[in-house]
């Protein structure tokens, strides 16, 4: 097994990140009922809500959908210092008698599925409900069982539009938003097919489908879209002592002929999720046989449809530094905490950043900090020269004492002078900052 290849299960993330926009939910929670009658017009689409706390420490973002006359979806995201939670529930909601009531059906922690609380099991989530007025522009929902004095217990719901499906990084290349997703040829699966799209090349235009069925991984090796020529079903290893686990398959494959060039040392390992069979993956690559690039794991997350693939750009020309979602870490006021950063390219849909392998690399990226202290800025330089996880740049930050502490409250610019892989343009990031912890 590679070095750089990992334990899954015991790192991978519930926490999603909270941005701009309704609080995203997984394309199956949203899928309508083909025998539902449309949902009524007066309530159809998204309605957001954000509600602080009277500190400002934290924030929760709602965004009900209801998809069609029976269904509805309904997704808390919740961001405080150092914390960023994403939860949907989905379920069948009746609006009668000044209540509005969701009968719990289904729960995720961003695309991976959790089991529905007991509490659920006994009988609806029930809230009172009441249109803001005859125009039905907004409507307001109590938890009656709420304090009266929780920041929590009432939300006024507005008209809501929803994000764009294609990733929102403004670095991501232009090639991948419009990227033809068609599969010219598929093999008969034997069970339900999980896709994931690698994009090659300067311009990320050679491209290569990665189908997992069960313990088979379907690799389209030449680039050509026909997931059936030979050669192209790979087989998990079977590991000294385990054999072939399902649960945890891993494949390597010695090397990609696409179009693009020969890229060397492929390996996917995967872990499933119990309920549901949600599948996280880690994978990597030699580009042209000698730069290894790294995505995953956390949120990079396989897809039943090529309409929702993944997809991940190796060998682009695009190259940034990110503050790392993979391994992420809060600065805290006087305690020393690891600040971890990778370089790569994003691509599409979460945990779609390839990053470049870390452990070889001399230069170091810098991370310049700008905390607030007493009102006034204080700036704090580190170079990353510390490497670890094959794709980790990363130093020890100390947020100063008297330092501001909350949502967003820092800035960090990252860049990296003589970057090997190409230009990074600095970029600039809020970070939040934690007091410190026990």
């Amino acid at each position: 097994m590679p070095r750089y290849s990992f334990a899954l299960a015991g790192c991978l993330l519930a926490a999603l990140v909270v941005s701009a926009g309704p609080p995203a939910a997984p394309s199956r929670a949203l899928r309508a009922d083909p025998k539902a009658k449309p949902a009524p017009a007066e309530f159809a689409g998204v309605w957001v809500t954000e509600q602080p706390s009277p500190n400002g420490d934290t924030v929760r973002r709602h965004a009900l959908r209801v998809i069609d006359a029976d269904t509805a979806a309904w997704t808390l995201a919740q961001h405080s210092a150092g914390v960023r939670a994403t939860v949907t529930t989905r379920g069948r909601y009746e609006i009668a008698g000044g209540e509005f009531r969701l009968h719990v059906a289904e729960r995720y922690a961003g695309d991976e599925q959790l089991p529905v609380r007991d509490d659920d099991k006994k009988g609806p989530r029930v809230y009172r409900f009441a249109w803001d007025g005859p125009q039905k522009t907004g409507f307001t929902l109590v938890a009656p069982g709420a304090d009266a004095d929780s920041p929590w217990r009432t939300m006024v719901f507005r008209k809501g539009t929803e994000a764009p499906a294609v990733a929102a990084d403004p670095l991501t290349p232009k090639a991948l938003l419009t990227i033809d997703r068609t599969i010219k040829k598929e093999p008969r699966y034997g069970e339900t097919p999980l896709y994931l799209l690698l994009a090659f090349g300067p311009d990320s235009t050679d491209r290569v489908w990665a189908v997992l069925d069960g313990t088979v991984l379907y690799l389209d090796k030449n680039g050509n879209g026909d997931l059936t020529d030979e050669g192209e079903r790979v087989f998990a290893l079977a590991l000294p002592g385990d054999g072939v686990n399902r649960r945890t398959p891993l494949f390597q494959v010695p090397a990609l002929e696409a179009k693009s060039g020969k890229h060397t040392d492929f390996f996917l390992s995967a872990i499933r999720l119990p309920p549901g069979d949600g599948v996280y993956v880690k994978m990597g690559v030699k580009v042209n046989g000698k730069t290894l690039q790294v995505a995953g794991p956390t949120d990079l997350r396989m897809t039943e449809t090529p309409a929702e693939a993944r997809v991940l750009a190796f060998g682009s020309r695009v190259v940034t530094a990110q503050v790392s979602h993979t391994m992420p870490a809060t600065p805290e006021v006087g305690k020393a905490v690891d600040f971890r950063v990778r370089v790569g390219t994003p691509g599409v849909g979460a945990g779609s950043f390839v990053g470049f392998g870390s452990e070889d690399q001399t230069a170091n990226p810098v991370a310049e900090f700008e905390f607030a202290v007493g009102g006034a800025p204080r700036r704090v330089l580190l170079p990353l020269t510390e490497r670890c996880c094959g794709d980790q740049f990363y130093a020890a930050v100390t947020a100063p004492e008297g330092a501001r502490t909350g949502i967003a409250a820092a800035a960090v610019t990252l860049s990296y002078p003589n970057c090997p892989w190409g230009p990074v343009v600095p970029t600039t990031t809020r970070i939040d900052v934690m007091t410190r912890q026990p």
